[in-house]
C-alpha cells in the first residue's frame, strides 16, 4: 500500500534573491529579422531588431571575429547600432562568425556570414 505525501511547496523567485534589482520586471527579449545574414567583403548590411522590456538597459553588440591560432581577423564588423537596427560592414576575410545583441542579461546571437 502506498501513502501520499502532502508536501507544500513554496515558490521562490530566483531572480528576486539573486538580483533584486529586477524584481517584478520582465525579462527583455531581442527579436531580430532572421537569425543568419550573408553580407559580401567590405560591403555594408542593415539588420533589423527590436528589444522588449528593455528595462533601461543598452544596448551592446560584440563578436565579428574569427580565430585561427589565437590570431584575430575581423570577418565583420559593427558600424553603428541604433534603437532599431544594427550596420554590419564585412570585413577583408571571408568566414562565417557570430554576433551577440546585448540587452542587460539578455543576449541574442546573429550568425554572420561574409562571402
Amino acid at each position: 500500500m502506498s501513502k501520499v505525501l502532502s508536501i507544500k511547496f513554496v515558490a521562490i523567485d530566483k531572480t528576486a534573491m539573486d538580483y533584486p534589482e529586477l524584481k517584478n520586471k520582465k525579462e527583455a527579449k531581442i527579436v531580430t529579422g532572421k537569425d543568419s545574414y550573408t553580407v559580401a567583403v567590405r560591403k555594408e548590411i542593415k539588420i533589423p531588431y527590436k528589444v522588449t522590456n528593455r528595462n533601461g538597459a543598452t544596448v551592446k553588440v560584440t563578436g565579428g571575429v574569427e580565430y585561427f591560432d589565437g590570431l584575430g581577423y575581423e570577418v565583420a564588423k559593427v558600424v553603428k547600432i541604433t534603437d532599431d537596427y544594427i550596420i554590419i560592414k564585412g570585413g577583408k576575410w571571408t568566414g562565417t562568425v557570430t554576433i551577440e545583441i546585448r540587452a542587460g542579461f539578455t543576449s541574442k546571437a546573429v550568425k554572420i556570414t561574409v562571402k
